[in-house]
């Protein structure tokens, strides 16, 4: 054979060499990608871990349909609102057995709406990601319970998971432990989070087994925040309750004079009116307010501050429609001041709640 050929040979099975090595290259790298297909829909789509993958992506993508899919609601909203209410009226030692049993019995007789209220309010953040009241008969005090401060109370909206640590599966069910922190307190937490699979395959959040444990750690620690911003604020708001019971003496006595024939204050009372409400009722109210917007709040106590600021702008606006009212007998303005103060009135009875768990909590013997 000549060279010529010989090398014609040589190039021919070096050809030959080379597809068969590609072909099977291919063929390796096929059943990687089908391997990888395989696994990522029929075994990893079916571990706790992808369903909290995808309830952090629901989240991130506001994604409520894929939420409500990987987290079973109705079984944990009902574990967090025995978990928030189990040891509500514990400290409460102003309570008699029988009326400690009765609003046991309330507490529990509300439940269904409750839970339902704080799946709405769930669905909505996955939704928006913006925290929104349900509603409803939970609007107010319809229901004998003001939902917001429950709300906070559950501290959902100041725990922010951060990391997976790891999942113990055991059959058709698992525990993962979700690294999370507080952002209120800086307090860092780890969530056990009870998970089951439905009958489908997939696998959902059932409920935190820890949370009350959870709660067991922050709660005495917002309470300090409270109670420390409680006493320093104290003499302002003592302070200006005086002024307040003086200007409120002072309106009584011109609403309650006679009023005319038509029905209408004399122009003397109504011009009185205004001048109290314009140089005295509102500065009050706005130099109050900016007193205790010089307070350094803790981060425990920002709620109950925010409170005092909404209760504080909601009843200037209030007076300031009475006042247009005065100024143009026109009766929507009445009746716009009316549905304002009620709304402050609402805050106002939130705050008062908060005072009242806070003196309770005082009261409490120290845990050991």
């Amino acid at each position: 054979m000549d060279d010529y050929n010989w090398r014609l040979r040589l190039r021919s099975r070096k050809i030959k060499s080379h597809n068969r090595t590609a072909t099977m290259l291919a063929i390796i790298m096929l059943a990687l990608a089908v391997g990888s297909i395989l696994w990522y829909f029929f075994i990893h789509a079916r571990s706790p871990e992808y369903a909290l993958d995808e309830i952090r992506d629901a989240v991130l993508s506001q994604d409520a349909e894929k939420f409500e899919r990987y987290v079973n609601l109705d079984l944990a909203t009902g574990k967090l609102y025995d978990d928030v209410t189990r040891d509500l009226f514990t400290e409460d030692t102003s309570l008699t057995p029988q009326t400690r049993a009765k609003a046991t019995s309330f507490y529990q007789l509300i439940k269904p709406q409750v839970s339902a209220g704080i799946k709405t309010t769930l669905l909505s953040y996955a939704a928006s990601g913006e925290w929104h009241l349900p509603g409803g008969l939970l609007r107010g005090r319809q229901l004998g319970i003001d939902f917001e401060n429950f709300l906070e109370r559950t501290q959902l909206k100041n725990i922010t998971p951060v990391a997976i640590e790891g999942v113990d599966r055991d059959g058709s069910t698992a525990t993962a432990r979700i690294k999370a922190k507080d952002e209120t307190t800086q307090t860092e937490l780890t969530l056990l989070v009870a998970m089951e699979q439905s009958a489908d395959g997939h696998w959902q959040v059932a409920y935190i087994k820890n949370y009350r444990d959870c709660l067991d750690r922050l709660l005495p620690l917002c309470q300090r925040d409270m109670n420390a911003y409680i006493q320093d604020s104290a003499p302002i708001i003592d302070q200006y309750n005086k002024k307040f019971d003086q200007l409120q003496r002072r309106f009584k006595q011109l609403t309650t004079t006679p009023w005319d024939s038509s029905g209408i204050l004399p122009k003397n009372q109504t011009d009185s009116l205004k001048n109290l409400i314009k140089t005295g009722i509102i500065p009050t109210l706005k130099e109050r307010q900016q007193k205790l917007s010089a307070l350094t709040v803790p981060p425990g106590a920002r709620y109950l501050s925010q409170l005092r600021a909404e209760s504080t702008e909601l009843s200037i606006t209030a007076w300031e429609h009475f006042l247009k009212g005065l100024e143009t007998d026109a009766p929507a303005e009445y009746d716009t001041a009316e549905t304002v103060h009620k709304e402050a009135l609402d805050v106002e009875l939130r705050i008062d709640d908060i005072l009242h768990h806070a003196a309770i909590s005082r009261q409490a013997p120290a845990l050991p």
